[in-house]
């Protein structure tokens, strides 16, 4: 069975339209699809077929959307509208160009998830160099946390150190978005030998997982990296997403060098603190010596 095609589409434009990168689709003046090309089943890995006949808003997410606002824009002014819109079922971010008619409207979409998330790990890293080059304890993981959220669009990012002496991590930061129950993440120490931040300080690999039923807190995705520093593991840093994401090198490598850039972070808090302790330790030591220096050389006068 192939596509119905409106009769105001020649076989010459139809063959145009199939063959064309983007997605095109034409509703009727009740939201009904009556033309779909390819490109646009292939992005919602349906078949063709199963848009015909349908209302747009039959769809999940459609309703009380940016696209929903937008469509009934262009149809009520009867203007052209060009607007971006995520489409979480689909996974994918994409520009759509509206041109209304009096018997509907037809729309141009061009697949941009590529771009958007380019932009997003550029975001995310000029985001983070700020941050730590600012940056002047510890405490200020968690702006890095809900900096990487925000930027890459995950609800819930925890951070925990590593206690070589007591052979587990602490969680040291942590961050979640509004709508989340914080209750959900009180976990406050993990064993080494426990859980999927104890297997990312055994193997020193990041974690990539996508499955609803193999994440903790029962998220539909979760990643999480080592922070190290050469061969040593100082902790590990994980985020939550409440979407099925599929794993992405280009963020897999991002992370990492972030992780990396943590990992120096850490040990130059470290071992200012430790400088700092010195310094006041010989401070007090000279202070000691010179009472003493002084009181001996210049004794107190009796009368």
């Amino acid at each position: 069975m192939t596509a119905e095609v409106p009769t105001t589409i020649t076989p010459d434009v139809e063959q145009v339209l199939a063959r064309i990168s983007d997605a095109f689709v034409i509703l009727d003046h009740e939201w009904r699809y009556t033309y779909v090309n390819d490109k646009l089943a292939e992005l919602a890995g349906m078949n063709k077929e199963d848009f015909l006949g349908r209302s747009i808003w039959e769809f999940p997410n459609t309703v009380n959307s940016l696209i929903y606002t937008e469509l009934h824009r262009a149809v009520a002014e009867q203007v052209t509208v060009n607007f971006e819109y995520f489409y979480p079922e689909w996974d994918r971010w994409l520009e759509n160009r509206v041109y209304p008619s009096t018997n509907g409207l037809s729309i141009l979409i061009t697949d941009i998830t590529e771009r958007k998330r380019s932009q997003q790990l550029l975001n995310a890293q000029y985001a983070i160099a700020r941050i730590l080059s600012e940056a002047t304890t510890l405490v200020n993981v968690s702006t890095i946390l809900r900096s990487l959220c925000e930027n890459l669009g995950w609800q819930a990012g925890i951070f925990w150190s590593v206690d070589d002496e007591a052979n587990v991590l602490h969680r040291m930061s942590s961050w979640y978005s509004f709508n989340l129950e914080k209750e959900v993440f009180n976990q406050q120490t993990i064993a080494l030998s426990e859980g999927l931040s104890g297997q990312i300080w055994a193997s020193g690999q990041p974690v990539w997982i996508s499955e609803p039923t193999q994440t903790e807190n029962c998220f539909a995705a979760a990643i999480e990296f080592p922070i190290r520093l050469d061969n040593k593991i100082l902790g590990v840093i994980e985020f939550f997403s409440d979407q099925i994401l599929e794993p992405d090198i280009n963020l897999l490598q991002m992370m990492s060098a972030i992780a990396t850039q943590i990992g120096q972070f850490i040990e130059q808090q470290r071992s200012s603190s430790l400088m700092q302790e010195s310094e006041e330790k010989y401070s007090r030591i000279f202070e000691t010596l010179a009472v003493s220096i002084g009181e001996k050389n210049f004794p107190l006068l009796k009368i």
